[in-house]
Formats: structure tokens, sequence, C-alpha cells
């Protein structure tokens, strides 16, 4: 018999380290973001408090920026800085479609970009994360959201949700969300239906309607 030698034993080790190492990466290691989301470009605009809002970029067929979309829902803390009284009881704002357009025109006023609300393929778009068939933000199956998704709660989220696609938090659940032609998408945390989620949903409240399930996202048309 041939005595046990403890060294063999370490090769199959390092095989399986060496593969590893040179297995291409799905993952930005220094942000732990899936590596489209990485490598998308990111503008802040100052706002008068001190405070910033990021923007992603979100490209074109060819790689070029197609426009810029708020990274998350407008804050309360945001709205307060661009001279909009808000009441919403968790992180983000909760306005009315008049009261979001105010925001878009407060902030072209300060920014010098050309600020609006997102049209409703603009926003699909973003959500899609670069996958044309996307079904939701993150990709397909209603029924496996990723962890962290504001949906089916009992109160607003105090927190931004995970990201998907580009980047993006919030693109679903969190607070339905104002878009150029009056409709509000996305979902919100209130919500118990998950078709509510899908890309393809949407809704036409009153242009009047404000309550805590509905809020806004900020595009910046590209330079």
């Amino acid at each position: 018999m041939n005595r046990f030698r403890p060294v063999w034993i370490l090769f199959p080790i390092l095989g399986s380290l060496l593969a590893l190492g040179f297995r291409p990466s799905e993952t930005d290691w220094k942000t732990f973001l899936p590596l489209g989301a990485a490598l998308i470009p990111q503008k802040n605009i100052p706002l008068p408090d001190g405070s910033v809002m990021r923007f992603l970029g979100v490209p074109d067929e060819e790689g070029r920026i197609r426009f810029w979309l708020g990274e998350r829902e407008l804050t309360n803390a945001e709205a307060r800085a661009l001279g909009v009284n808000t009441s919403g009881r968790g992180i983000s704002a909760t306005v009315s479609l008049a009261e979001a357009r105010a925001v878009c025109d407060r902030l072209t006023e300060l920014s010098g970009y050309s600020a609006r609300l997102p049209a409703l393929e603009e926003w699909r778009t973003a959500a899609r994360g670069g996958i044309d068939s996307a079904e939701v933000p993150w990709g397909f199956g209603l029924e496996n959201p990723p962890r962290g998704l504001h949906f089916a709660g009992q109160r607003a989220p105090r927190n931004a949700g995970p990201r998907t696609g580009y980047g993006f938090r919030d693109l679903a659940g969190g607070l339905w969300e104002w878009t150029r032609e009056g409709r509000v998408i996305g979902s919100a945390w209130s919500e118990r239906n998950p078709e509510t989620l899908a890309l393809s949903f949407s809704v036409l409240p009153p242009e009047a309607y404000r309550d805590a399930d509905v809020g806004m996202r900020v595009l910046l048309e590209a330079d």
C-alpha cells in the first residue's frame, strides 16, 4: 500500500483556483455590480442644498448616450432642494403630475440641461438594461424578483431598492413613476399583483392624483 501524501490533495484545489482566476469575470469586484451596470457612465447634478442628483447614461445601439436618467426615484430631500414640498412617508417624494413637471423645469433652470419626465418607451429602454426582450427590470420571471425589492409592503420604503439592468434602483417596486404621457409605470410598494411589475403594464391616473404610491424620475437630454 502506498503511503498517503497530503501534498497530493493540493493539486485539485490549485486547479480549481486557477480555473476561477482565468474565468471571464461577470462582476466588477470593486462595485459588486454586473459589468454592464458598472461601466455605465454617470453624471452628477449639484443641487442648491449642496447635495447631488446622480444620473446614469442609457446607450443607443452604437454605444452613444441616448439620454441620462435618474439613478433612483426623486427623494424628498431632492424635491425640497428644488422647491417642491412633499409629504412622502418614505425616502421617495410623492408628487402630482404638475409637481413632477415643475421639478423638471426647476432642474432645467439650475443645471443648464434639458430636464423632463421620461416617455414610456424611454423608461422601458432604461429598465430593460440592454435586453430587448426583457419582461421585467431584472430580465425575466415575475415569480423571481430580486431580494430587497420594495413590493407588497406595509409602508413606504425608507431606502432605495436593489440595482437592476444598467444599475438603476426601483424601476420595479418603490413608487409608481410618472411619464411624459401622464401614465405611471413600475408598480409600487403597496401593490400585491406581480403583473403590475411587468414592463408592459402601465396605468393612466387622473393628472391631479397625488398619494403615497406615485413619484417620479427625471430624464436629462443627452449633450
